[in-house]
């Protein structure tokens, strides 16, 4: 009787350990990775999830992303798209799981069954970006614009202002309003667009930080074509006429 139940014991003892050694962790892991059989109303739209438990650079984490999103369309042809990911996770937890941004800023790359490669989201929706360098050299800005999907015929544009480090709250709005105007100078038709300032580096857009106001709110401004306003909520710092 007693060797039966160290027999149980022991076996128990190896199942959890086996559990344990199984799931993925940070003391454990570099990053793991998922593949995901299509959900019912996705439209065969197939999922590959990377999750660092180490920081990596958006380099790194494309590079990888696209190794692994190779091999597996490779290797288990899809009968739709596949959508992957990358993720950061510190503590291997879901609630504080951060997506990565890939090198031009996209969130995800996309195997497109119909033309048969792999595209990165911007790509795929058609997003091209406008990037110049400021010649103070203090920061560099990229500018959007994309189709609303409920109506193609409209669009909406984003404005970034990247630094590479700290500014003054009071400059960079300053700054925003300045190149702002300036990008809506040159434009026939002028898009809603919302400006929103950073700080970080060019090369590695997964380590751009959004910068905090005074009150701990996110700095941006927007423009609406309808009134000519530049405004962040009801306050107004500048006016483009119609």
């Amino acid at each position: 009787m007693q060797k039966i139940l160290l027999v149980m014991v022991l076996i128990f003892f190896l199942t959890l350990s086996i559990a344990i050694a199984k799931e993925p962790a940070p003391n454990t892991h570099i990053y793991s990775i998922e593949f995901k059989k299509p959900v019912k109303g996705s439209e065969s739209v197939q999922t590959i999830s990377i999750v660092f438990f180490v920081k990596v650079t958006s380099q790194q984490a494309e590079a990888i992303l696209r190794e692994e999103l190779d091999r597996i369309v490779k290797f288990f042809p899809p009968s739709g798209d596949v959508l992957a990911t990358a993720w950061f996770s510190p503590t291997g937890n879901y609630v504080d799981e951060q997506q990565i941004a890939l090198l031009d800023g996209s969130s995800s790359l996309i195997f497109s069954k119909e033309k048969g490669k792999i595209l990165t989201w911007k790509e795929r929706k058609g997003v091209k970006t406008q990037a110049r360098e400021d010649k103070s050299g203090d920061y560099f800005i990229e500018y959007e614009e994309e189709k609303l999907s409920v109506d193609p015929s409209r669009k909406f544009a984003t404005l970034k202002v990247v630094f590479n480090k700290e500014v003054d709250r009071a400059k960079i709005y300053k700054i925003l309003v300045a190149e702002l105007k300036h990008e809506l100078s040159g434009k026939t038709i002028k898009w809603p667009t919302t400006a929103y300032a950073f700080i970080g580096s060019k090369n590695n857009p997964s380590g751009q930080v959004q910068v905090n106001d005074v009150d701990g709110s996110y700095i941006f401004i927007e423009y609406e074509p309808s009134t000519g306003k530049i405004s962040k909520q009801n306050k107004i710092f500048s006016l483009i006429p119609k």
